[in-house]
């Protein structure tokens, strides 16, 4: 199971506005042959220059939860979804009744379970000033209607700004597919036992350059 492959699907149920791309004209094409050997001289200088800002955006930050919850007693999708609200509603001062049914409108589009026992429900919150997201484990693996038809046990809820930018949005949700993609990262979370092991675990991990 590629979970890059399966946030690929997340965004395009849900995160990228309407109208997000463009496909390009036969018009274009000449411009865009064109400029390729302009892109291609810039090259070295834009990987250099993406590799800086990577290692001093926010986003790896926004990865590590503010909220860390094991063992969760839930029995279906429904209730790992309301207990999720009402943990990131205490801790945050937002109505968990708003953060469940956001959450909810996002699942009827799709299911955010990416596959290999993990989920990433995520929504738009009005009130927030910047990303939030609360990692659950759940006591016994639940139904998520996943890719793979496994069970999930892992769940990373993800809130951001109503207001906020789609890219940082998009960002966010490619650094948490990337991160759930590695073998080593799932494993060492899986041999986590406690919120402090697995806040380590995230605060750890490193985005390939």
């Amino acid at each position: 199971m590629n979970l890059l492959l399966e946030v690929s699907r997340l965004l395009r149920h849900g995160v990228v506005p309407e109208g997000g791309f463009i496909a390009a004209s036969t018009r274009d094409s000449a411009k865009d042959t064109a400029a390729e050997k302009t892109r291609g001289r810039r090259a070295t200088d834009n990987d250099e220059a993406s590799h800086r800002a990577a290692a001093t955006a926010p986003w790896a930050e926004w990865l590590r939860p503010q909220e860390i919850v094991l063992d969760v007693d839930v029995r279906d999708r429904n209730g790992a979804l309301h207990m999720a609200a009402a943990y990131i509603g205490r801790a945050h001062v937002l109505d968990p009744g708003a953060i469940f049914r956001a959450l909810m409108r996002r699942e009827q589009v799709g299911s955010t379970a990416l596959g290999q026992g993990v989920a990433i429900p995520h929504a738009r919150i009005p009130g927030l000033a910047r990303p939030l997201t609360l990692f659950m484990r759940t006591r016994y693996a639940i139904a998520f209607d996943a890719p793979d038809d496994k069970p999930v046990s892992n769940i990373l809820a993800i809130m951001v700004p109503a207001d906020g930018a789609t890219d940082d949005y998009l960002q966010l949700l490619a650094m948490v597919a990337s991160a759930f993609s590695d073998r080593a990262f799932r494993a060492s979370l899986s041999a986590a036992t406690t919120a402090a092991q697995v806040d380590e675990v995230f605060a750890g991990w490193r985005r390939p350059a």
